[in-house]
């Protein structure tokens, strides 16, 4: 499909690009503070993707408030991520619960929870979920999805976007230089990257997971026509993960262990259990409130506003 092969060829191009950069970059840097050599190329790769988005919207006609999910005011948009927010924090505090009570994730013993240490670890996911929400929607639901559904079909945009958002996730440049980081280092580490691929199998119940994650986030942009409930919900995963995985432990010997992956020890088959009992919820919920959901040839409807 041509248009997400043009997303494959930018995201390939960036990486690669970053990862050139990075040899220069690390000797800058080397000489004032340490480094991880593999965490400065996919920081690179990033940074290039994000300076060149704006192009890359303008190429594909997608350079509008309205065309990326941002169509409304000002702020109805801010109320509606923190609705998101809400939400999200509750799903995912749901699941989190359940794999403390089944025993797969325990309380830290080398934790305390206090007042201020409470705070620092919610500000600091807030801030987090909030800039990975902001990212990463904007791109997978704001870009690629309308891209994708406007040239093709809503299903289209749903499944090849989500399918996306869930392998991005295991590309991340891994190993550190032998003796000394040379120019073609940041090329060895990005191909590197894509180990986990050689091993599917001990992924692919995470993957699964972060799929019908992408899934349900398409399906909300789908009926919202903006992708404000997308950045709170995405936030709102995000802040509860960083405060589970700070005050719970995971590889805990269990015998229901297989119910989370290794990708964080948190989301895993039962987190993809639970993400479509909330999107199936959430789809019968909007048929008989709003009418049948419709996934469209030409969606353009279902892209610039509330039904």
């Amino acid at each position: 499909m041509k248009t997400l092969a043009i997303f494959l060829v930018y995201l390939a191009g960036a990486l690669v690009l970053g990862a050139i950069l990075s040899y220069p970059l690390y000797g800058v840097l080397d000489a004032f503070t340490q480094v991880r050599f593999p965490r400065l190329v996919g920081r690179m790769g990033m940074l290039v993707a994000v300076l060149g988005f704006v192009f890359l919207l303008r190429f594909l006609d997608m350079d509008s408030r309205e065309a990326l999910g941002y169509g409304l005011a000002r702020r109805e948009f801010i109320a509606r991520v923190a609705v998101g927010g809400l939400l999200g924090g509750l799903m995912l505090g749901v699941l989190v619960v359940a794999l403390v009570v089944l025993g797969v994730r325990v309380p830290a013993q080398d934790v305390s929870i206090t007042r201020p240490d409470l705070l620092e670890t919610v500000l600091a996911g807030l801030a987090n979920g909030l800039l990975v929400g902001f990212i990463e929607e904007t791109f997978f639901r704001g870009a690629v999805f309308g891209a994708v559904a406007r040239r093709h079909s809503v299903v289209s945009g749903v499944v090849l976007s989500s399918l996306l958002y869930a392998a991005l996730h295991f590309v991340k440049p891994v190993g550190a230089p032998a003796d000394a980081v040379l120019w073609y280092s940041g090329l060895v580490a990005l191909g590197q990257g894509f180990g986990q691929y050689l091993a599917f199998s001990q992924i692919a119940d995470s993957f699964l997971a972060l799929f019908l994650a992408g899934v349900f986030l398409a399906l909300v942009r789908v009926r919202s026509g903006h992708i404000a409930y997308c950045i709170g919900l995405h936030a709102g995963w995000v802040l509860v993960i960083k405060v589970a995985k700070h005050y719970t432990d995971g590889d805990t010997g269990s015998a229901l262990g297989f119910l989370v992956g290794t990708y964080d020890g948190i989301i895993g088959y039962l987190a993809a259990v639970w993400i479509i009992l909330v999107a199936g919820g959430y789809i019968f919920y909007g048929s008989r409130s709003r009418g049948k959901m419709v996934f469209a040839r030409e969606p353009a409807r279902f892209l610039t506003g509330d039904r």
